[in-house]
């Protein structure tokens, strides 16, 4: 621990120097002397709401868990008569606290903006102790937390409570639960047993989860973690003070000299980050919008962006522009919204940033980028259509048979489609204008996968408003370009808080992960037929109705969350589906999550015809607790008892709600289904592309939860899912064996992932830096789920089948403890660059085929700084090796090394079981930049 002495300035016995130059002179003193030349100074001062806090211990600590753990901080001062503080320490991330007593009582200050960044300057960082809070009470009861927030003594209406796993890397934005608390100040919650670090916020004008501001109130429990006990009622009371505003909180001279900067202050004046402007359709700034940069950490958009809070952030002005501070170089994604936590609800003003179909900017450390556009909505909006566009129509594609190709594209002007379009990535429509789509056109999707989730990244995502207006001798079909076709081969067709007057009308969706899904938005859909793909349809909060439509061959027909917007599901056959239709529980977090299902408006099924599907007719998810009314369907059978055998609900599943079917139709409905169809051409298709029949069984899906030996949910992780069909058992520490498939884990440690029936291990790794696939490194942890012989477990997945496989529970092993002499087979070499020097942080993978087809069986360690690589393998045996910088492919990067041409051959090298093979040289290239001319 760095030694701090505070400069304290004596003053003369005659007279005293005026206030100001008693500042200066303080600072001058202080940025004069470092205690090293490299450190940065922080000048501050501790403050109750009484006065100045003397003789408080000022600490700054480089992790929570220093913190938490009572480790020593890595610079402490103390503070003198007046309250100030000074600290030298080296640029980096801290966390400040601060603890002191006055008048017999304990006072602690811990800073709502932990952690701070420390880089070159030195700022002022006021620290507002408030009284040490009592430790927590335990009594029996329902498992949870209780307690009451206070101000200055007093009960704090309006709040609300956000609670976080002590191991997150900050306590901003939406927590592991995140609640409103009452008129009276008071909170109650259930929760599982656990530690949670509890905190609580007031925002001064009510905006719910947005960043802190001036003005706004924050409470953090001084005790934290609270360790939340099994069948026992934890009880606390905590107090706030406000945020950058301490006249608000203490009257007491000021000392600070205009010179020296806060430390908002500081952040606000940063030259690195994003600035730009949010506007609505017609060009008008608005004001008071959220605008979040979520750091991306994979190469497509994910959902999750739109329902989660961000630490980096900030508010647009009266002109509509923001400024968005941040200091590390990546890409980030942008979304504008007026309210926070949970998805966009009805009326509220969103939208994402549309430049690029990643709705992302990249940034480099110390940079700005400039003049970022974006452009909001209202969701579902009744009040009209957007207004019409004064440029022509863009014609795409040719009636004489000649296909266009679009890769990545945004569109921005009003556009028609016609013949056939390929389409090979990402294709959004811009908010405010129109696709339109010919009868007749058929648009092809090619399988790029650059996540490698193994479902095809090819999709259209509408912002603005689609009309694909087909007729039944013309229709508009979506469908893959790949010769032997699959469900997956594509995403889907996305609204996203799209405009209003979306038409789908006599189309075809097949190959898809979901032909269609809705989130927020208004689309018509009639006599479509979704079939061949894993999910026919999949909404979430929508104004939607469904006529006339034929679902059919899907792993789901349709899947939907939620009972908000109006739905109408009228005279459709759902048929020959694994589940025809599954209600799931919305598992985003927000504020207030456990009134997340409460929505009232609820859809509309009724004379459609929902018989012969595989599994079931009607399934409930998981933790599904609303009840679900479907009467006046035909579902395949006048026995009652028959209906209820093909419901998945309480009376198969006490967890979950009810299915309510009664009164239902004794006959089928007459003409349901797609009008004009023949039905010879709908399962002539299923014929010749039914998963049952063909190379590619019927995917099935498994789900659980991952849990520490201490019942903590393993959060933040990557599930890892190995089929032993196509190679050995993993190991913790032998060697490192390359996943088949992988999927994130959630905040909960629950899992789903859809995989082909088979024989497989599962595990997880829980990164200390982002989220990717590949050998664990130093400070991951890897779990394996183990059997009673400390083998890894091997488990069947049926064709179809939806299996459970409960709580893993496994403690975790750290990279740290793994030991490489323990991998008996192995390869060793170097990699270097075709002029021979040698390349550090280099992957190298094994193959079993002399071919890049499919993924590797192994993968190394990254090579070193002499590019030395130990490949570590199960068994000895010959294989095939090649070089890359990451596992995962994507679209290359400056420097990094690449494939080359796939046709190149493999470097072969044989080796025995319980030998290295050494010697081996790798020589790969670097990709130069140079980017393909447009």
């Amino acid at each position: 621990m760095k030694g701090n002495k505070l400069i304290q300035l004596t003053k003369p016995a005659t007279r005293r120097l005026p206030l100001a130059l008693s500042a200066l002179i303080l600072f001058i003193l202080a940025v004069s002397l470092p205690a090293h030349a490299a450190d940065v100074i922080i000048e501050g001062r501790v403050l109750t709401e009484s006065g100045p806090l003397a003789n408080a211990s000022v600490s700054a600590y480089r992790s929570y868990a220093d913190l938490r753990n009572g480790s020593g901080p890595v610079a402490a001062a103390t503070s003198n008569s007046d309250g100030l503080y000074r600290l030298n320490l080296p640029p980096g991330s801290y966390f400040f606290t601060a603890n002191g007593e006055s008048d017999g009582r304990r006072f602690h200050a811990y800073h709502g903006s932990n952690p701070l960044t420390v880089a070159n300057e030195t700022f002022w960082l006021g620290l507002l102790a408030t009284p040490r809070d009592l430790p927590p009470a335990y009594a029996d009861g329902q498992t949870g937390l209780e307690g009451i927030v206070t101000y200055k003594g007093k009960p704090l209406e309006g709040a609300y409570l956000a609670l976080y796993k002590p191991d997150s890397k900050s306590f901003k934005g939406l927590g592991v639960r995140t609640e409103s608390i009452g008129s009276d100040g008071r909170f109650r919650l259930n929760l599982q047993p656990g530690s949670y670090v509890v905190t609580a916020r007031n925002i001064e004008n009510g905006k719910s989860n947005r960043p802190l501001q001036q003005g706004d109130l924050y409470c953090y429990f001084s005790g934290n973690p609270v360790e939340v006990k099994q069948d026992q009622k934890a009880r606390i009371e905590m107090s706030c003070y406000p945020k950058g505003n301490r006249d608000n909180f203490v009257a007491t001279r000021k000392i600070k000299s205009d010179v020296l900067n806060t430390y908002s202050e500081q952040q606000a004046s940063s030259k690195s980050g994003i600035r730009g402007i949010v506007t609505d359709q017609t060009g008008q700034p608005v004001a008071g919008m959220n605008v979040l940069a979520y750091r991306l950490t994979t190469p497509v958009f994910m959902m999750y962006h739109v329902y989660h809070g961000s630490e980096h952030s900030a508010l647009t002005d009266r002109q509509g522009r923001f400024f968005i501070p941040l200091d590390s170089d990546g890409n980030y994604g942008l979304v504008a919204r007026d309210t926070l936590g949970d998805g966009p609800h009805r009326g509220e003003l969103y939208g994402l940033y549309q430049g690029n179909v990643r709705h992302a900017v990249s940034l480099k450390q110390g940079q700005t980028v400039e003049n970022v556009s974006i452009i909001v909505g209202r969701v579902m909006d009744d009040s009209g259509q957007p207004p019409a566009g004064t440029a022509p129509q863009v014609v795409v594609g040719t009636t004489d048979g000649n296909p266009v190709v679009l890769s990545d594209t945004v569109i921005t002007r009003d556009t028609v489609w016609q013949g056939e379009i390929i389409i090979q990535g990402v294709v959004a429509v811009k908010r405010g204008t129109t696709l339109q789509i010919r009868p007749g056109t058929t648009i092809r999707f090619r399988k790029t996968d650059r996540d490698n989730n193994d479902v095809g990244d090819g999709e259209i995502l509408v912002e603005g408003r689609l009309i694909a207006r087909g007729t039944p001798e013309n229709r508009i079909v979506f469908t893959s370009a790949e010769d032997k076709p699959a469900a997956g081969d594509w995403s889907y067709l996305q609204f996203l808080a799209s405009n209003r007057g979306n038409i789908i009308e006599h189309c075809q969706f097949e190959y898809a992960f979901a032909g269609v899904m809705i989130h927020y938005a208004d689309v018509k859909i009639s006599d479509t037929l979704f079939r061949n793909n894993n999910r026919g349809l999949h909404y979430n909060t929508a104004d939607l109705e469904v006529d006339h439509s034929t679902f059919v061959n899907n792993r789901i027909g349709i899947r939907f969350m939620r009972m908000e917007g109006n739905v109408r599901i009228t005279n459709n056959h759902i048929t020959q589906n694994d589940i025809g239709v599954l209600f799931v529980r919305q598992h985003v977090n927000a504020v207030n999550f456990e009134q997340l299902n409460r929505g009232q408006e609820v859809p509309a099924y009724q004379g459609n015809n929902i018989h012969a599907n595989r599994n079931y007719n009607f399934s409930l998810g998981e933790e599904q607790e609303r009840d679900i009314k479907v009467p006046g369907n035909w579902w395949g059978t006048p026995s009652t008892s028959a209906v209820a055998e093909l419901m998945y609900d309480r009376s198969k599943n006490p967890t979950v709600s009810r299915i309510e079917f009664e009164p239902f139709l004794e006959t089928p409905v007459a003409g349901a289904g797609v009008r004009g169809l023949n039905p010879e051409f709908i399962f002539a298709g299923l014929a010749k592309n039914d998963s049952r029949d063909n190379e590619t069984p019927q995917a099935g899906v498994l789900s659980g939860r991952f849990l520490m030996a201490d019942d903590r949910p393993l959060s933040g992780a990557l599930l890892y899912l190995y089929n032993l069909k196509s190679g050995p058992l993993p190991s913790l520490n032998r060697y490192w064996r390359v996943p088949n498939h992988s999927a994130e884990v959630g905040a909960d440690g629950r899992f789903s992932i859809q995989a082909p029936p088979g024989i497989y291990s599962i595990g997880a790794i829980k990164r200390s830096n982002g989220l990717y696939i590949g050998p664990p490194e130093l400070d991951d942890l890897f779990m394996l789920n183990l059997d009673e012989t400390g083998q890894p477990r091997a488990f069947s997945l049926k064709p179809g089948a939806l299996l459970n496989l409960g709580d893993i529970r496994e403690t975790p092993v750290s990279a740290r403890k793994k030991d490489p002499s323990e991998a008996v087979t192995a390869i060793e070499g170097v990699i270097t660059d075709i002029k021979g020097k040698p390349l550090e942080g280099v992957l190298v993978f094994a193959f079993t085929r002399p071919a890049v087809v499919g993924k590797p069986l192994f993968v190394s360690q990254p090579s070193d700084a002499r590019g030395h690589f130990r490949l570590a393998i199960a068994e000895g045996g010959t294989y095939y090796l090649k070089a890359r910088s990451n596992l995962g492919g994507g679209p290359p990067q400056t420097g990094l090394v690449i494939d080359g041409n796939k046709l190149e051959p493999l470097v072969q090298v044989s080796v025995n079981t319980g030998r290295t093979a050494t010697g081996i040289a790798l020589k790969t290239k670097t990709f130069p930049g140079r980017g393909r001319k447009k």
